[in-house]
């Protein structure tokens, strides 16, 4: 009688394991996603910085060109080229922020795959919303080199403002992600 109440409960022993087995691969998945992440934002880092040395030495090698003419109305334009400088390094700026972002969005698309019918429809409904909002501010940044010297500072705070929430609400799909997969 024992071995057959043993051989009957081999099945539910057995579906444990697959369960147990199939966590241990999912949690190896999202791991292994996690590690893709950092990377990919090492890489970001790096690509900025690349960004913001190449604009120096764009933007010195123009001063020195304004410097050496010497000629009327140089103040002006030496002027004009500190505001472009503002500005470029402003957008280089943002566009590594929102590259980080990219990155972030991208990992939580993979975990949500990892997931699959277990993540929530709520979870999908905020990737897809990031992704949405995280394009127009990409649109948004390539379009900021045409605003005028007025606007400049209402169109950068707002921008600051957009990039922000964005940041906060990737960040919070992240954190469910992560509930919803322990």
């Amino acid at each position: 009688m024992n071995s057959r109440m043993w051989i009957l409960s081999l099945p539910l022993i057995a579906g444990a394991c697959a369960g147990s087995h199939a966590e241990q691969v999912r949690d190896a998945r999202m791991e292994r996603v996690d590690e893709q992440t950092k990377v990919q934002n090492e890489m970001v880092e790096e690509r900025g910085d690349q960004r913001k040395k190449a604009l120096d030495q764009q933007y010195q090698a123009r001063e020195d060109g304004v410097n050496a003419q010497n000629a009327p109305g140089s103040e002006e334009s030496a002027k004009l080229l500190e505001l472009s400088k503002e500005r470029s390094d402003y957008q280089a700026e943002k566009r590594t922020q929102l590259d980080k972002i990219a990155v972030r969005i991208n990992a939580a698309q993979q975990k949500i795959s990892v997931l699959g019918d277990r993540a929530p429809t709520k979870l999908r409904t905020a990737l897809q919303s990031s992704l949405t909002e995280h394009h127009s501010l990409q649109q948004e940044l390539s379009g900021l080199s045409q605003v005028r010297s007025t606007g400049w500072e209402n169109e950068k705070k707002r921008l600051d403002e957009r990039v922000s929430s964005l940041e906060d609400r990737v960040g919070q799909l992240s954190d469910d992600i992560d509930d919803t997969s322990s």
